[in-house]
Formats: C-alpha cells, structure tokens, sequence
C-alpha cells in the first residue's frame, strides 16, 4: 500500500513536470490553447489522486487557526503591496483583464490556483511517512518549475541578466512554495488558497501595482512570505501535552535554528539587494568629509538616491540638486552648482561638495549621472569604512 501511494505520487508529480515542459518547446501558435489544455490536467489530477487514494481522513485540528493566518497573510501582503506603491508610485497594470476576457483569465488563472493545492494536500497528506522529506522536497521543486511559464523564451540569457531572473522569479516561487509545502502537512486547504493567490492574483488582476522592478517585486513578496512562515511555525507548532515536553527537551536546537535560518535568508536577500542597486531608491556610503556642512552630510552617513533615466536627467536635475556620479571608477556625490554645454552642444554639470572650497575639477557628463539624493541617514555607513579600509580600497 505504501509503495504504491509513492508511486502514484511520483507519477503525478511526474505529470506535472511534463505538462510544465511542453510549454518550453511549444510554438507561439499553439500558446492559446495549451493553456487552457493545462488547466484542464490541473483539474483532473486532484479528481484521479482522489479516485485511486480515497477521501483524505487526516486530521486538522487546528484548520480555523490555519485558515485564519492564511488569510492575515493575505490581507498583510496586499497592504505592503499597497503601501509599496504609495511610496514609489504605482504604475499601470498591463496584464489588467477587460471585462470581456475576465471569465478566461479566471479560467486561466485563478482555477489552478484551487486545483493546485487541492492537489498538493492530498500529495504531502499521502505520502507515506518515511518519505515524507524526499516528497518535500520533490513537491517543493516540482511545484516551483510549474510557476516558471517567465521562463519561456529566456534563453539564452546574458550574464548580466542571470541574478535578476532568479531573484525577480525563481527565488520567489522556491520560497512560496516551500512554504506551502509546510503548511500542507497540518494547515487547511483554505490557507495555502489565501495564501497563493495574495501571492499570484496580484499581478492579473489589481489595476496598480507598485512602480518597481520586477525583480524589487519579487524580493518584497519573497520576504513577505518568510515573515509568513515565521509567523505560521510560532502560532502552529503544538505545545501540549507529550509533544510539548518533546518540544522543550528540542528548543534550543531546532527552534532556534528555524528563526535563525529565516533571519538570516532575509538579511542575505536584503545584502544582495543593497548591492545589485535593485530598488528605484538606492544607497551609497559618503567616503569623504567633501558635503560636510549646514544642508550637507558627513563621512560614514549612507545616502539614498533616486535612480534618474538618462532621458529626464535634463529636465530632472536643477541647479542646487545633490546628485550621485561616476567618474575615473569612484563614486561621488556632490552638489550642482552650475550648467554649461560641451562641444556636441550636450549639457554637462559643474559640481562641488559643500565643504569644498572650489568646483570639481571636471565638469560631469549626463551619461555619469545616476540619480539625485533624496534624504541620508547618519553614521551607520562606518561599518562599510572600515571594511573598505581593512582592504586597502
């Protein structure tokens, strides 16, 4: 009997990877009607799991207690969405359905969202229980490769664009659905639905959404979801009883470890987001004492700066403005004090830090530009000082 719920489970999570396949290789043409094909394998799947293994008796004593997290999540993601979008701007959905295809996208999208983890309860509720973290694991990377329809037409891909896909795509969608994988095994059906649509639907369906990168997107839903599980295995884990004797004997090993492990995924998604300049904010670290002053900052503050496109660096910076630039492989950040023209009539920028008693000596190409700085923050740019110092940059 175990052996054969094993196979049956590797063969549907077989399935899944070969229906996920054929859209890598299919031509434009056919796209239309593969998708609404796909929809249709995400529906039976759960129908024939349920045919061949029977109604699932498992036990969900704390089924209310997981629908509502599920569902504070949601309302938690949306508003950090929202309040993400009232601080950066919010942009236009493209993806926004009219009202005549609101059926179809429904159909598309927000049907497998129930048929999927229909599918993947009943898979992590059946697994025999000494497979349980090969099926885990299988299940995680299986459910993954199926959220990656980006990926179509991505390859090859330049080096440079490798960090962004994973992070604005791969990342993401590993972290959700390790998630989600988690809360299968004693969490309701109701909770991973709320949980995967405030993660999927947003993107269809909202009519605004945040003005950031694809990539500032996923890294914000992605530590969203790490709050999430964070949140979940406090408020889930059984402390009665037995268990909880069992549980304290363990705490100092394995609940430290969890906490410490997404503690530190988050402050690794948040060091590599520093350095990839990510965000239409980003900050850079004062080197020198050249801006000290009344209206300026000193060395060891991080200042934050505004990303500018090339084609409104004319009409976006004003004389007076603190602007970020490259020149001879150093960063600087000084002010505009004044506007001239080169010899291919461009406009070039003549600068000098506030505590400096003459201009820069070269005056700065528009292409050298790259933002102005909105606010900075003292002090606690040091750390990266030192570190600069200790390597002898």
């Amino acid at each position: 009997m175990k052996s054969s719920r094993l196979a049956l489970i590797l063969v549907v999570l077989g399935l899944l990877v070969s229906v996920q396949s054929v859209l890598f290789f299919l031509p434009g043409r056919l796209l239309e009607l593969y998708y609404q094909v796909r929809v249709l394998a995400y529906v039976i799947l759960p129908i024939v799991f349920l045919i061949f293994m029977g109604k699932d008796g498992h036990p969900v004593p704390k089924g209310k207690q997981s629908s509502l997290l599920g569902g504070l999540f949601a309302i938690c993601h949306l508003g950090i969405l929202l309040i993400t979008a009232l601080l950066f701007g919010a942009g236009k959905n493209v993806m926004l359905p009219g009202f005549s295809v609101i059926p179809s996208y429904i159909w598309i999208y927000a049907i497998p969202i129930l048929a999927l983890e229909t599918l993947r309860l009943k898979i992590i509720r059946a697994c025999p229980r000494g497979t349980r973290d090969l099926i885990a694991v299988l299940s995680t990377l299986v459910f993954t490769y199926i959220h990656l329809d980006v990926l179509r037409g991505a390859f090859p891909i330049a080096y440079e664009d490798v960090l962004p896909l994973f992070f604005s795509s791969v990342f993401p969608a590993f972290i959700l659905n390790a998630l989600l994988v988690y809360m299968a095994y004693e969490g309701s059906l109701r909770s991973l639905v709320f949980v995967r649509a405030a993660w999927s639907l947003p993107p269809i369906f909202s009519p605004v959404l945040p003005d950031v990168p694809m990539v500032a997107y996923g890294i914000i839903s992605t530590g969203c979801v790490i709050v999430a599980a964070i949140v979940y295995s406090a408020n889930m884990t059984d402390r009665t009883g037995k268990s909880a004797q069992r549980k304290k004997r363990q705490e100092r090993y394995q609940a430290q470890s969890v906490s410490i492990y997404a503690v530190a995924a988050v402050v690794i998604t948040l060091t590599i987001t520093f350095f990839l300049r990510l965000f239409p904010i980003f900050p850079s670290v004062v080197l020198t004492s050249s801006m000290k002053g009344e209206n300026g900052f000193d060395r060891g503050s991080i200042v934050l700066i505004k990303k500018i496109p090339q084609d409104k660096i004319f009409d976006g910076i004003k004389q007076g403005d603190v602007i970020h630039f490259e020149k001879d492989g150093a960063e600087i950040v000084h002010r505009v004090i004044d506007f001239r023209y080169n010899q291919s009539g461009g406009r070039v920028y003549i600068t000098q830090g506030d505590a400096n008693d003459k201009a820069d000596p070269a005056p700065v190409e528009a292409s050298q530009v790259s933002g102005i700085t909105q606010s900075y923050i003292p002090f606690i740019g040091w750390p990266a000082l030192i570190a600069r110092a200790i390597l002898g940059q």
